[in-house]
């Protein structure tokens, strides 16, 4: 049956003139027209082009996409892994990849993806430099975004279902899986402004983006942790916890039933490395949910060296600290995704 869907789309592009035959050889020869005005072949009220040029096709086909990229406005930022939460999300982040090269994603940047770039033209100069263009189909392209953002605002509609709970770790888990899938929908009308303004006009969302932003901070701050940790004397990893939590948005209290225990243990080494010496440390953090079971858990144990102990010691802190903005965020973002997924 997918061999068949295959079959039809192809079909169907191929007789509405939006296949472009892969480049399998480089063009030499005579310059061609497109190397200095584009839309003499891809006009621009059916196309977005950009021209690349490097060493290889690769790179610049590489350098071509992300010269078309320069033309979409780039104000709206996304954390690092938006874009990998938003498949987990989803729930297809497979058959996404999968799909055909007229709708596959392009990631350009760690806040900037392109849908459906294609590579039309290639030429390879007297000097041997290689260009390649890449181009948008606005049509094509329009109705690949109209669909997406369907699909994202059916998503962000069940999610704030979801969130009509009393449970505070519910309702938080849900609304912020909502906002992520909104933030997605906010790139995306940013760039289908870009590629057809009049699509857009036609495009109606359920949610405000800044509104469901503003029920997640409430919802937030109904999530309360307790904060304990063992063995931390400068309580520099207390702090850090600490900060975790608050910058998430949630809610430091000593009688919460949500609980981050941690345990942290640093030695003295009789190693000598020139004038370095070393300390070793062990940590491990645990959050436990309200029934006391622990559903995330991190470890890490090393060395740290040098000139003076104090110094490696406070090397060692700073790395468990990395290991909690980092991996225990993490980590912690995806218990809550798990509670709604």
């Amino acid at each position: 049956m997918r061999q068949l869907n295959t079959v039809i789309l192809l079909a169907v592009l191929i007789a509405s003139g939006c296949v472009t035959a892969p480049v399998d050889a480089v063009k030499s020869g005579r310059r061609p027209m497109w190397m200095d005005n584009p839309h003499a072949k891809y006009p621009l009220r059916y196309y977005l082009t950009a021209v690349g040029e490097a060493d290889s096709l690769k790179d610049a086909q590489s350098i071509a996409v992300g010269n078309l990229a320069k033309i979409f406005r780039s104000d709206i930022k996304v954390e690092e892994h938006l874009q990998e939460r938003y498949f987990e999300l989803m729930g297809d982040k497979n058959s996404y990849q999968e799909k055909s090269q007229f709708d596959r994603e392009v990631r350009v940047s760690s806040d900037m993806s392109l849908v459906n770039v294609q590579y039309a033209d290639s030429y390879r100069d007297t000097v041997g430099r290689i260009y390649s263009l890449a181009f948008i189909n606005r049509h094509q392209t329009s109705k690949i975004y109209a669909s997406r953002l369907a699909e994202n605002d059916e998503r962000t509609k069940n999610f704030v279902k979801k969130s009509k709970t009393e449970v505070p770790a519910v309702e938080y888990a849900a609304l912020s899986a909502a906002v992520a899938i909104s933030s997605d929908s906010q790139l995306l009308l940013e760039q289908l402004d870009v590629i057809s303004s009049v699509a857009k006009k036609e495009i109606s969302m359920s949610y405000e983006h800044d509104q469901l932003l503003q029920q997640l901070a409430d919802a937030a701050r109904r999530v309360h942790f307790m904060v304990s940790v063992s063995g931390d004397q400068s309580e520099k990893i207390s702090g850090s916890l600490e900060s975790l939590v608050t910058d998430m948005g949630f809610v430091i209290d000593k009688r919460a039933p949500l609980k981050i225990n941690g345990v942290v243990a640093f030695e003295d080494t009789d190693l000598k490395r020139g004038d370095l010496s070393f300390v070793r440390y062990e940590a491990k953090i645990d959050v436990l949910d309200i029934s006391g079971q622990t559903v995330v858990s991190i470890s890490k144990r090393g060395r740290e060296g040098h000139v003076s102990k104090a110094e490696a010691e406070a090397r060692c802190l700073r790395t468990i600290a990395s290991l909690i903005d980092c991996d225990l965020k993490t980590k912690l973002q995806k218990y809550f995704d798990g509670l709604v997924k």
